[in-house]
């Protein structure tokens, strides 16, 4: 869900709770009435609320059955207060809540805040999808530009340059993800890195400005589990290449997908290693580091698509024939029986290329794809089984093709992806100030309230 400043003030509903239930909210105006309740919200994993979040609101909840209630469940109102981004968390029926600043909930969350020093907005946007968030900002910061020290004629190159202090404009993106554990966090956040590269080009992947891991706990502090030191860069003016607004539509449209809402889990897992491989590959100086990372993300995509198949080798009908029984029967003095075992379960399972081969058939992918995944499996093997081969850029290029084609097929992305046609040269502008931030004491004494009927 793409959500504007406007909206995000009146901010988003979600709720886990085991049963059927409306939720509903009003604004002050209707106190000590029984009107003025809002239409039920419809999606638990997050819903915009239709009334800002002030002073007064209530919210509430209809169970059909009383038990369902009796049951641990959570209510969270997310919203923007001034600068600052609040979650309100309610465990417990009438009582205060819990206040969380700038993460979703309660949970393990990995944030990760880059750079982006190549790419602009029309306007700053906020993508909020199941617990997970992401927000494109421009931030303003003291750098230097270089200027000629004297007049230089027209036509003619400048003698000398030196630094002079400028605000320089520069685009950021936060991730905000979530998981069980503080590394399914970290991997879903660098995931979804490697996604935003994907739709926008790898001038997405611009030097990380703040990466940390946190776990809220419902004592209302947070605990800040990793914090790495933020990575400071001299900034200088270079052309900015803008982003038109349906690229984050485009971002909206398959985050759900890249989170592995409704997907078998062995796939989503997949994915989202495959993505994180991308990212990691994108950011790495290792020729070979890159080429490892870019098959690594093929194999797995491929291998998930495989098993979920039940896909067997080709030599899988060998197991059951009668000959190859009496031929290792032949062998039992050699060799031992559960080594002899293990070579017959072998031929069930289908090879790399029968993998690749197998996923490119299912999804339209060209023969030129698995030419491609052959060599490159050739190759991989051998580094694996510690050959001394050279690695070339060529064969980075290759792999990381062959992973994009793959990507784009499992996720459904549009061909091109819109970096891959020419973006505009936007130049540089100069963003607002921001306002200070609001208070929100008055947060603490919104209760979660039970109706018998809305």
């Amino acid at each position: 869900m793409k959500i504007k400043d406007d909206e995000y003030r009146r901010g988003i509903i979600s709720w886990d709770i085991a049963g059927p239930v409306t939720v509903c909210v009003r604004d002050p105006s209707h106190e000590d009435t029984s009107d003025g309740w809002s239409a039920p919200l419809i999606d638990p994993n997050g819903s915009l609320s239709p009334i800002p979040l002030v002073p007064g609101v209530e919210i509430a909840v209809v169970a059909g059955d009383p038990s369902t209630l009796e049951q641990p469940f959570r209510v969270r109102w997310q919203a923007l207060l001034g600068e600052e981004v609040v979650t309100a968390v309610w465990d417990a029926l009438d009582s205060s809540p819990i206040l969380v600043m700038e993460m979703p909930g309660l949970g393990t969350f990995h944030r990760i805040k880059i750079a982006t020093p190549y790419l602009a907005w029309e306007e700053e946007a906020r993508i909020w999808q199941h617990g997970t968030s992401l927000t494109f900002e421009h931030v303003e910061e003291e750098g230097q530009v270089m200027m000629p020290v004297e007049p230089t004629p027209p036509g003619e190159l400048p003698k000398q340059l030196t630094a002079v202090p400028a605000m320089i404009r520069q685009g950021t993106i936060e991730i905000v993800a979530s998981g069980p554990t503080p590394p399914a966090a970290a991997t879903q956040a660098s995931a979804l890195l490697g996604f935003l590269a994907l739709i926008m080009g790898n001038e997405a992947i611009g030097p990380v400005l703040h990466r940390q891991a946190y776990e809220v706990t419902p004592d209302e502090t947070c605990f800040v589990l990793h914090a790495a030191e933020p990575i400071t860069q001299e900034q200088m003016i270079r052309p900015v290449l803008g982003v038109a607004v349906d690229v984050i539509d485009l971002i909206d449209k398959y985050l759900p997908f890249v989170l592995g809402v409704g997907r078998p889990p062995l796939r989503a897992d997949a994915l989202r290693v495959a993505l994180s491989a991308y990212e990691r590959a994108s950011r790495s100086y290792s020729v070979l580091e890159r080429f490892l990372a870019y098959f690594i993300g093929v194999e797995g995509i491929a291998t998930a698509y495989a098993d979920e198949s039940r896909l067997r080798g080709v030599f899988a009908a060998l197991q059951d024939d009668p000959r190859l029984s009496e031929f290792l029967a032949s062998l039992t003095g050699e060799y031992k029986v559960k080594d002899l075992e293990r070579l017959r379960k072998s031929l069930g399972r289908p090879s790399n290329p029968e993998r690749f081969g197998h996923y490119a058939k299912a999804h339209g992918i060209g023969k030129n794809a698995r030419r491609s995944f052959h060599c490159l499996n050739g190759l991989r093997n051998m580094i694996a089984h510690g050959s001394s081969i050279q690695v070339g850029l060529e064969d980075v290029t290759a792999a990381k093709e062959l992973l994009v084609e793959v990507l784009k097929s499992e996720i459904g992305l549009p061909s091109p992806l819109p970096w891959e046609s020419l973006l505009q040269i936007e130049g540089l502008s100069i963003s607002g100030t921001p306002t200070a931030p609001t208070a929100c004491d008055w947060l603490s004494e919104i209760h979660l309230r039970v109706q018998e009927t809305i």
